[in-house]
């Protein structure tokens, strides 16, 4: 490649062999500052020992002032930790016992407390659910019951819950709104396809007005890179641990009351790995495009377990099949 455009990605110990880097955007995301920190490790990407000589970095914003690092060690150093860290810290462990922040969360019922440890999310956003569920059980046990698939009602009830109550302060969601976020989530999971994304978001740009002077290709380009973009954040991440959170809690008000609960994993499994089948999910992390995995699924016995989907591929040669098309084969003998 040429030329890489990157995200903050550049940032997080990224190795390249650049000659050159463009430190472009003075932000990260929508409004925070790229502090010295964050700039000396972009600046840091340029040149390579054995490949450039000389790096350069090309500075279209004033680089930020060395005074402005801040190094903070959780459990150290934090003058205010936040909920997720201090809930797991034992009693013995806590210094200052007369904060307003260490005293509410002691007042948690001991269950509510080892509830709210095992996800990492929000405490705060998990006590609201919890505190709505309580509320609402017996009114909407139908929504709460499901398993497997979820209804449109169903799936839009929970996510609103996770997107009302786990968003932290300042977290950038746009352009992702409640309502794309449900009907995206419920057509993916019926379609199954992420051409079937790519196509609902062509035919949505095309009615906008700001897409009113593209071509159809620039277009379409736009489509393909909303919808990847859905299926690594949202459907590959954010979701299914949303939709975990939800079934735990839920679970637990639910079992509380007597009812039997509801259980999400399974769907929020299946998102996770792109409705792949359970023995085959490995070849998701190996980096085979679901395509190919589709084509080799009739091949490969549900029975086996994931070493031997690996071996099997392998030993009969089943990336040569002539189904796959090059990029596939390719991908598939890259990566295994």
């Amino acid at each position: 490649m040429n030329y890489l455009f990157c995200t903050t990605t550049i940032i997080e110990g990224v190795n390249t062999s650049a000659k050159n880097v463009v430190y472009f955007d003075k932000t990260k995301g929508y409004l925070k500052p790229i502090d010295y920190f964050d700039y000396n490790n972009i600046k840091g990407r340029s040149g390579r020992m054995m490949i450039h000589y000389v790096g350069r970095i090309y500075n279209f914003n004033i680089p930020p002032d060395k005074t402005s690092i801040i190094i903070d060690i959780p459990f150290f150093e934090q003058n205010k930790i936040s909920d997720e860290i201090l809930i797991h810290i034992e009693e013995k462990d806590v210094k200052n016992k007369e904060t307003d922040q260490y005293k509410e969360l002691n007042k948690l019922p001991l269950e509510e407390k080892e509830l709210f440890k095992k996800s990492g999310v929000l405490v705060k956003g998990q006590k609201k659910i919890l505190d709505t569920l309580e509320k609402e059980v017996f009114t909407n046990y139908s929504l709460l019951k499901w398993t497997g698939m979820p209804s449109y009602t169903q799936l839009s009830y929970i996510l609103s819950l996770a997107w009302n109550n786990l968003i932290k302060v300042g977290e950038t969601t746009r352009p992702m709104t409640l309502n794309k976020i449900v009907k995206v989530t419920f057509d993916y999971g019926h379609g199954q396809e992420i051409l079937d994304l790519v196509n609902s978001n062509y035919s949505y740009f095309k009615t906008l007005k700001k897409y009113i002077n593209k071509n159809d290709d620039d277009i379409f380009d736009e489509a393909v890179t909303d919808a990847f973009q859905i299926l690594r954040h949202w459907f590959h991440y954010k979701v299914p641990k949303w939709l975990n959170v939800v079934s735990s809690l839920q679970q637990y008000v639910c079992e509380k009351n007597n009812l039997t609960p509801g259980n999400y994993t399974y769907y929020s499994s299946q998102l996770e790995n792109d409705f792949v089948r359970e023995n085959l999910s490995i070849l998701v992390e190996f980096g085979i495009p679901k395509s190919a995995i589709n084509k080799l699924q009739k091949l490969l016995p549900d029975k086996l377990n994931e070493d031997e989907i690996l071996q099997l591929i392998i030993d009969k040669k089943l990336y040569d099949t002539s189904e796959l098309s090059g990029y596939e084969k390719e991908k598939i003998i890259e990566n295994l």
